[in-house]
């Protein structure tokens, strides 16, 4: 009689077991998966985050598919300007749900009043038209000078940076600026051997012209962007820019370029819709346009305006392996690899000056804090704030100034005496 009862309880506890043993993986790896991101956002690098140097090396992997991507989309007829709208209306639409979740909580918890101040609405203004502007003055330049020049000029916006540092009398150490100047240098020589290619254009100066203006608009948008995102969250952030930037170009291929209002064809607005399109299209938005966008973005907030600019010259580099893994260029020239540890060596420079320009400041910080003289507030002294170790400052002023009378003063005044 006992034997099916004890029989029964193995069977019961074996069943609640097999029910609860998919969840506890679950939220043991949801757990640990949380507290690791927390451990590599605490831990830093040369003063950098480590999940900002993560974030960074996707951002760059990422980045690398862009360039084959457009042209592959361009050898099916897509126009240049086209091509980036396609990739907005795919963010928007993958971003458009975790934006309004996002969005809802920040509601909820009320920290999206942060958000709600004249400095962040001029900034999202001016971070739109610096995307689309930035766009716009490298097609111009391409029209006008050799497709590797442009290249070049606008890679040179770590440069400007630094100008634009020197000219403001911004804290900068020499380690930056020679990591900056090294890892352009490096950049400069992936394009040794398509630089000879000139253009046959009359009018060379008006691309050259155009992307030192891209140049100059994208060091704007490194700064811009830091200071932004310090109020804005991340996929906020990425939405907003995506959707004013996609906008502006639309609206610029709409005017210049005769893009249709439909889904006809590859000039057309909606023509990513089609088969031949969609999947690179795709690939756009997923991989280029949400990854490497929002990785990007996750470290403009935990690392230096110029450390974020220096790293993504290796860009170039990326892209160009990336070609000849897809085929779709030559082999990388020796040029390139040297280039390529050009830039990876400047960026490690420039990370070295920072943290040795920050301990230096830190050190000076703290001696003169050290040197200063307290101050002693004489009015009030009621507040807990003017109470050390629970003695009135104003009783320590008086016992000063008593201190600083003369002898046969003090004497009088212990006895009861008058002077």
């Amino acid at each position: 009689m006992m034997r099916p009862m004890e029989h029964a309880e193995p069977d019961h506890m074996e069943g609640s077991l097999l029910e609860e043993k998919p969840k506890v993986p679950l939220r043991s790896f949801r757990r640990r998966l949380l507290e690791g991101v927390k451990y590599l956002s605490q831990i830093s690098i040369g003063g950098t985050p480590v999940l900002a140097w993560i974030s960074l090396c996707i951002g760059l992997l990422s980045s690398s598919i862009n360039g084959p991507s457009f042209k592959k989309l361009s050898q099916l007829g897509v126009p240049i300007l086209v091509s980036p709208t396609w990739r907005s209306q795919g963010v928007l639409m993958i971003l458009l749900i975790p934006t309004a979740w996002e969005l809802y909580n920040l509601y909820k918890t009320g920290k999206i009043l942060k958000m709600k101040n004249k400095r962040t609405l001029i900034l999202s203004i001016a971070m739109a038209f610096q995307w689309s502007s930035s766009m716009i003055f490298w097609l111009i330049g391409t029209l006008y000078t050799s497709l590797a020049k442009a290249a070049l000029l606008v890679c040179a916006y770590p440069v400007i940076l630094v100008i634009y540092y020197k000219i403001r009398r911004t804290p900068i150490s020499k380690w930056e600026v020679i990591g900056t100047c090294i890892g352009f240098c490096g950049v400069a020589l992936t394009f040794v051997d398509a630089l000879g290619a000139s253009s046959s254009s009359s009018d060379e100066w008006i691309g050259d012209l155009s992307c030192v203006c891209a140049a100059i608009v994208n060091a704007a948008g490194v700064i811009w962007g830091s200071s932004l995102r310090q109020t804005m969250d991340l996929t906020t952030y990425t939405f907003t820019t995506t959707l004013s930037m996609g906008t502006i170009v639309a609206i610029a291929s709409l005017t210049y370029k005769h893009t249709t209002f439909d889904a006809d064809g590859p000039n057309s607005l909606f023509g990513w819709t089609q088969p031949e399109y969609f999947y690179l299209t795709a690939i756009q938005s997923t991989v280029v346009g949400t990854v490497c966008i929002m990785a990007y973005n996750y470290a403009l907030k935990h690392t230096p305006p110029l450390a974020f600019a220096v790293f993504k010259l290796m860009e170039p580099i990326a892209t160009g392996i990336m070609s000849y893994i897809l085929k779709l260029d030559s082999v990388p020239t020796i040029w390139t690899v040297i280039g390529g540890i050009g830039a990876v060596l400047g960026v490690f420079l420039v990370q070295y000056g920072l943290q040795k320009r920050l301990s230096l400041e830190k050190m000076r910080f703290v001696m003169n804090t050290a040197s200063a003289p307290k101050s002693v507030e004489i009015d009030g002294g009621d507040s807990e704030s003017d109470r050390v170790d629970g003695v009135d400052e104003s009783r320590e002023l008086e016992m000063v100034q008593l201190d600083e009378q003369p002898d046969d003063k003090k004497r009088s005044e212990e006895i009861g005496n008058p002077s």
